[in-house]
């Protein structure tokens, strides 16, 4: 981020970034194209994606706003430079917050304001990898209005990384920006995505990587999900445990690396079915990074646990 300021402005600045410990100077972010040079290494594509909807639910709401960057990355997940931005505005055929809270056109003069679909289309050529800050609420709400996206793989820079292992006690991408030394006009999804990009291309705290490689190391772990299926009665444990509500499927799911599972298991055997006089069958997905943060159900594997009276007669067995 380069800023011209007033050599007073500035003199003042370097005397407040010189007492860290009193005082941290927030910059306002001014969007570039140009992070890094490539060094000819090989270069990958990737968007960073924002939308702003009129509610929390993709079942019944709408995306009014989407803002998408391009840009070229390394193996390394060094941000090299952008290629390409959009941003667009559609009308959602449905009611917007009050006009001091939701920037660009209001639906009264969006009528015929639609998505520029092809130009969506082209800049997805190519591309490795989508990401966007909580990818579990956007994906969904982008592949209802765009089929086309739901072959690419994703990743998600609110989940993907360990922040509060890194120090950082919210993901929020407001307090990361502050983290990283800026700050921005949050809730636009252009702001968003701008700040989005910029937070991807820094150096984590206390690693020798960036946020991007630490959501392209996610990408490429085996990933597992977990139905709990038929766990009657035991909604606190598996909301306790960090099971999400699945509304399609009307039950509760986790997903983890698939080096987890066999704990994972181990864990439902003890708390939620082991106690059952008949076996319970639930079923298990295999996530590869284009499934990641979808919200439906792909063809899982069978797993059973034993019922208290199997797990009986193994122990007299035993």
């Amino acid at each position: 981020m380069t800023h011209t300021l007033n050599p007073h402005v500035n003199q003042a600045l370097l005397l407040l970034e010189g007492l860290p410990e009193d005082f941290k100077v927030l910059r306002r972010l001014k969007p570039h194209d140009q992070f890094a040079t490539s060094a000819n290494e090989p270069c990958y594509r990737g968007i960073a994606l924002d939308i702003e909807t009129t509610g929390k639910r993709h079942q019944h709401h709408r995306i009014h706003q989407l803002a998408m960057i391009l840009f070229e990355y390394t193996a390394e997940g060094k941000v090299i430079r952008v290629l390409d931005r959009y941003c667009g505005y559609e009308n959602p055929q449905a009611p917007l917050p009050p006009p001091a809270d939701i920037p660009g056109p209001r639906p009264d003069g969006m009528y015929h304001v639609y998505f520029d679909e092809n130009r969506i289309r082209q800049m997805l050529e190519g591309v490795s990898i989508v990401i966007s800050h909580n990818a579990s609420f956007d994906r969904p709400f982008v592949e209802k209005r765009f089929g086309f996206f739901s072959e690419l793989a994703w990743g998600c820079s609110l989940h993907d990384v360990d922040w509060l292992r890194t120090g950082i006690r919210s993901g929020k991408l407001e307090h990361l920006a502050m983290h990283y030394g800026f700050f921005y006009d949050a809730h636009c999804a252009e702001e968003d995505c701008n700040a989005l990009l910029e937070i991807l291309s820094k150096q984590l705290k206390k690693q020798r990587y960036t946020v991007l490689k630490a959501i392209l190391n996610q990408a490429v772990t085996e990933k597992v999900r977990i139905w709990a299926e038929h766990a009657y009665g035991k909604n606190p444990q598996l909301f306790d445990r960090e099971y999400a509500w699945g509304p399609n499927s009307r039950c509760r799911y986790k997903t983890l690396p698939r080096d987890h599972l066999e704990m994972e298991l181990s864990w439902l055997q003890t708390h939620v079915y082991g106690n059952r006089m008949c076996p319970t069958t639930i079923h298990i997905e295999q996530l590869p990074p284009q499934k990641r943060f979808a919200d439906r159900r792909y063809k899982g594997l069978p797993f059973t646990f034993k019922s208290i009276k199997e797990s009986h007669h193994e122990q007299l067995a035993a």
